[in-house]
C-alpha cells in the first residue's frame, strides 16, 4: 500500500528546464557526461546554478597522519561547524565561453589514463568549460607512502581538436577538473570499459556488463518535490586511493557540501556478475533539513506501449527505466510501473523494514524499442540495498514529472527517514548500489512481465460516460511451478482503495511459468485509486505485487 499526493509546486526556473543545444543533445538538470552523446544517447545535462555552489576551506591535504577515511570524516565535520561559503575559484574566461561543439572537441588522451598498466582500474578526467564551470579537486592517496597528493590540472592530458580554441593547447593552469570516469575490464578481458562516471554536483552513473548509459544516482537529495527551492549538494573533492597490484576493488572518498549539510563519503567499486558500489556516508547538518532523500535515483520515462499512441513516433517505447521495484520483507516485493502523466505526481511507500528499492528496465528486447542509437533495451537497472542494519521507519518516495522530451530526466526515487535531521545532527547511512538487467538476483517470486489497459467498450464505440471504465491485463513470468490438480490451486488477489471490479480471471499462458490476470475496473470518477494485484497459493504470495495508480481523466 502507498500514499498518493498530487503535487502542486512552483517549478523553479533552474529546475528541470530542458533546452535544445546542438546535434539533438538536450540539457537538463541531472548531470550527464558529454561523452555519452558520442555513445548514441544524445543527452547531456547541466550543473546546478550558482546558488548551490560552495568554496572549500583552505586545508593542506598533502600530508595526513590518519587513515584517509577518518581524515575525510574529520574534514566534513569541521566544515559543518563553520558558515557555508559560496563561490569557487573562477575558471579562465576562455573555458567559460566555450560552446557545445568546442567543448565536445576536447578529448582525454586514453594513453594518459591514470594507473594504466599498473592496475585493472584506470581513471580519465573531464575538462572544465562550457556548462561545467565548477572545479572539482582531485587527490591521490598512496597506501605505501601514506601521502595524499593533489592531482593538478595538466593540459597535456587532453587533445584539443577543431573547433576548440588553439590557445587551450598552451594553457598552463586551471583550478581543477570537472569530474572523472573509471574504466575496468567489464565486458572483455584486457579491455578497459567505462563502469562509473562522477560529473557535476553529486551525480554519478554506473554501468554493468553490456549496458549503455541510462539512469543516474546522486549523493543526496534535499527538498525534492516540496514548495521550497530544491538544494543540490556538490562533491567538491575526491580522494582516490591508488590500487595495489591487481586489486579488484577501487576505494575512494568524497567531500560533499551544500548550505544545509556537509558529508564524508566512502565508495568501494567492484565488479562481480554485476557492477557493485558500496557507499558509506556520514552527514553533518549545518541547518535543519526539512526533507532529505537518501540514495536518490534519477531516470527518464517518456512512454510505454499504453501511452505510445499519444506520441507521433515510430518507436513503441521510450524510457531509461520502466518501473519502481521495492522489497520490504522476504515475501513482499512490489512493482509500480512508471507513468508520464499530465501533472506532477508524488507517491510514497511507507515501511518500517526496507530491504531495498530500485528503478528497473525490465524490457531487454530491441523490438520493444526499435532504437538503434539510444539502445534503450540495454539501459541498466539499479538496486539500493541498505547495509547499515535497519534504516528504521520511513518511506520510499517516487516523484514523476510530466515530460514531452526524452532528453530530460523526469523520474526520481529515494528513501526518506521518518526522523527529521536537525542542525548539529550526525547521521550515517551505508548501502550497496548494484546494476542488473530484467530480474534482480535475489528475487525468487514471479514478476510482472507486462501490464496493459484499455477501454471496456468495443474498439469502434464512441467515447461515452463509461469511457473511464477499464480492463487491465497483467502478465506474470518466472512464477514458481504450479501443480494443476483438481483445478488451479493458485488465485489472483486484487485490492482497490476506491472503485469496484468484476470479471477477475486467471489464465495459463502458453509459455513456461507465465500466467495472466485480467479484470474490469469501475472507478469512482472523482477519487484516485491504488490497484494492487498478486498471485497466491495457500494464502502465500507466489508473485510480486503489481501496483497501479489510477487517476480520473488519465485516459
Amino acid at each position: 500500500m502507498n500514499n498518493f499526493l498530487t503535487v502542486k509546486l512552483k517549478m523553479r526556473p533552474n529546475l528541470w528546464r530542458p533546452k535544445t543545444f546542438g546535434r539533438g543533445c538536450l540539457i537538463s538538470l541531472s548531470v550527464f557526461s558529454f561523452s555519452f552523446c558520442n555513445q548514441a544517447d544524445h543527452r547531456f545535462n547541466v550543473e546546478p546554478s550558482a546558488d548551490v555552489t560552495s568554496l572549500n576551506e583552505s586545508v593542506d591535504h598533502r600530508q595526513i597522519s590518519q587513515d584517509p577515511w577518518e581524515s575525510m570524516q574529520n574534514l566534513a565535520e569541521s566544515l559543518s561547524k563553520g558558515p557555508y561559503r559560496q563561490g569557487y575559484e573562477p575558471i579562465p574566461q576562455i573555458l567559460s565561453e566555450l560552446d557545445y561543439e568546442q567543448y565536445r572537441s576536447i578529448r582525454y588522451r586514453p594513453e594518459k589514463s591514470l594507473w594504466r598498466g599498473q592496475s585493472p582500474f584506470e581513471i580519465q578526467l573531464f575538462h572544465l568549460g562550457f556548462l561545467y564551470k565548477t572545479p572539482v579537486k582531485l587527490f591521490i592517496f598512496d597506501s605505501n607512502t601514506k601521502m595524499l597528493e593533489p592531482f593538478k590540472f595538466d593540459s597535456n592530458l587532453f587533445r584539443y581538436d577543431t573547433p576548440a580554441p588553439t590557445e587551450l593547447n598552451e594553457m598552463v593552469s586551471a583550478p581543477g577538473y570537472a569530474g572523472f570516469r573509471i574504466h575496468y575490464p567489464l565486458n572483455r578481458p584486457g579491455i578497459a570499459d567505462e563502469i562509473a562516471v562522477f560529473l557535476g554536483a553529486s551525480y554519478f552513473r554506473l554501468l554493468g556488463p553490456g549496458h549503455a548509459h541510462g539512469l543516474s544516482s546522486r549523493g543526496l537529495a534535499i527538498n525534492t518535490a516540496t514548495d521550497m527551492p530544491e538544494e543540490f549538494p556538490v562533491f567538491t573533492e575526491f580522494w582516490l586511493r591508488k590500487p595495489v597490484g591487481d586489486e579488484k576493488m577501487l576505494e575512494f572518498y568524497a567531500l560533499l557540501q551544500s548550505p544545509s549539510v556537509t558529508g564524508a563519503y566512502k565508495f568501494q567499486l567492484g565488479v562481480d556478475e554485476n557492477t557493485v558500489l558500496e557507499v558509506t556516508k556520514h552527514l553533518y547538518a549545518r541547518e535543519n533539513i526539512s526533507k532529505v532523500g537518501i540514495a536518490p535515483l534519477t531516470s527518464m520515462f517518456l512512454y510505454g506501449p499504453d501511452q505510445a499512441p499519444q506520441f507521433d513516433d515510430y518507436r513503441p517505447s521510450v524510457h531509461d527505466s520502466e518501473g519502481l521495484l521495492l522489497a520490504t520483507n522476504d515475501s513482499h516485493w512490489e512493482w509500480r510501473p512508471l507513468n508520464n502523466g499530465k501533472k506532477l505526481r508524488l507517491n510514497s511507500f511507507p515501511t518500517d523494514h526496507l530491504r531495498g528499492f530500485g528503478l528497473a528496465q525490465r524490457t531487454r528486447d530491441f523490438s520493444q524499442f526499435l532504437d538503434a542509437e539510444a539502445l534503450y533495451h540495454r539501459r541498466p537497472s539499479q538496486w539500493v540495498k541498505p547495509r547499515s542494519g535497519d534504516w528504521g521507519t520511513g518511506k520510499v518516495e517516487l516523484f514523476e514529472i510530466p515530460s514531452l522530451q526524452e532528453f530530460a530526466d523526469n523520474v526520481v526515487a529515494y528513501w526518506i527517514p521518518e526522523e527529521n535531521i536537525l542542525k548539529g545532527d550526525q547521521k550515517t547511512y551505508s548501502y550497496q548500489l548494484t546494476t542488473f538487467d530484467s530480474r534482480h538476483p535475489s528475487q525468487t517470486l514471479g514478476q510482472v512481465k507486462r501490464s496493459v489497459t484499455g477501454s471496456i467498450g468495443l474498439a469502434n464505440q464512441s467515447p461515452n460516460s463509461t469511457s473511464q471504465n477499464r480492463r487491465f491485463v497483467i502478465d506474470f513470468e518466472n512464477v514458481p511451478t504450479i501443480t494443476v490438480e483438481n483445478g488451479i490451486n493458485v488465485s489472483p488477489e486484487l485490492h482497490l482503495t476506491s472503485g469496484t471490479f468484476s470479471e477477475l480471471v486467471l489464465i495459463k499462458l502458453p509459455f513456461e511459468n507465465q500466467w495472466r490476470a485480467t479484470f474490469e475496473f469501475y472507478p469512482d470518477t472523482e477519487d484516485p485509486s491504488t490497484l494492487s494485484l498478486f498471485l497466491s497459493r495457500d494464502s502465500s504470495p507466489v508473485t510480486e505485487t503489481w501496483s497501479y495508480l489510477w487517476e480520473p481523466e488519465t485516459f
